[in-house]
């Protein structure tokens, strides 16, 4: 345990097991309270999670140790957490596979279908990996070689991604239960985001007299309104319910979970949710010709993002990429 005045605040630091964690306290008294309670806790933790360093373990369990011995501590944990269960639930092939078996082809097949999901899906996965290797050789003493190192971070396009969703792609969403049938409406014709936004609408929300929906925390922050028509209105009020506030009785998961069951119906390919919703509306804002400033109003994206969206929808990048803009 480690404490400095800094200022007008305390800073306490701990260390056990190769882990550290530090926090800052307007007294002492508060500091070393905490650091007592995060060493009997780190403590637990690593005499429960104590486990033979085998070549036998599963990459699944070495995730699931390093979910409760470092996620969980972390600020951000519940979405780290969320993160690795993915991994888990849709990677069955790799994470079933013992320290033994596994060889970077594997992770270099891992790359090929995660970029689908998007370049930075797959970059924020590696890292997790990385650092989940580099704490089984250093901290649990597992003795191997990080087999991540090889493979190289997928390059990320300044434009942003851009699928076009298809009429008859549409038209299928658009036949599925109410509930997501509206979703996907909604998302499509306003270009909410799917799940800071979308999701999270309250009946408090959908102003009917003026025609909007009042987005009032946004992922940068800055509230804004969205106009609906008399269609939408009409569509959204299917879903009024007096027991609930929130318009959608699903949360992030079960969204996803309706939509890969319903690519894997339909046999459809490289499509993702925001492909369906808001990218597919900022394209056709742009080949109306909406301005930056207008698109950057209605989206809630920055000007310097509009702007990209511009080049991206209008064809402008394309060229630009094969220098001849």
């Amino acid at each position: 345990m480690y404490i400095r005045k800094r200022k007008s605040k305390w800073q306490v630091m701990v260390r056990h097991g190769g882990q550290r964690l530090s926090k800052s306290f307007v007294d002492r008294s508060s500091c070393v309270a905490w650091a007592h309670d995060m060493k009997k806790q780190l403590t637990r933790l690593s005499k429960y999670q104590s486990i033979e360093a085998s070549l036998n373990t599963k990459l699944k369990d070495l995730i699931v140790r390093y979910q409760k011995e470092f996620s969980a501590l972390k600020i951000d944990g519940k979405t780290e957490i969320a993160r690795w269960n993915k991994l888990i639930r849709d990677y069955r092939w790799l994470v079933n596979l013992t320290l033994a078996e596994l060889r970077t082809s594997d992770f270099s097949k891992f790359k090929e279908e995660r970029v689908r999901d998007g370049n930075i899906a797959f970059n924020t996965d590696l890292t997790l990996l990385r650092h989940l290797f580099k704490k089984a050789i250093n901290t649990w003493g597992y003795e191997i070689q990080n087999p991540t190192l090889p493979i190289e971070k997928a390059k990320r396009n300044p434009y942003g991604r851009h699928r076009h969703l298809k009429r008859s792609e549409y038209k299928l969403l658009l036949s599925g239960p109410t509930k997501y049938m509206v979703y996907f409406l909604l998302g499509r014709n306003t270009g909410l985001r799917p799940y800071s936004e979308l999701i999270n609408i309250t009946w408090n929300d959908v102003d009917d007299i003026n025609m909007v929906i009042y987005i009032r925390r946004s992922k940068t922050n800055i509230s804004r309104k969205v106009p609906l028509t008399k269609f939408l209105l009409k569509q959204l009020l299917k879903l009024k319910n007096d027991n609930s506030l929130r318009v959608f009785d699903f949360k992030k998961y079960g969204v996803e979970s309706y939509f890969k069951r319903f690519k894997k119906k339909h046999g459809i390919e490289n499509l993702q949710i925001y492909d369906c919703t808001r990218r597919q509306f900022c394209f056709d804002v742009v080949q109306r010709g909406f301005s930056v400033d207008k698109i950057s109003r209605i989206t809630g994206h920055k000007w310097q993002t509009a702007h990209n969206m511009i080049e991206l929808y209008s064809g402008v990048s394309s060229l630009r990429q094969l220098g001849e803009y």
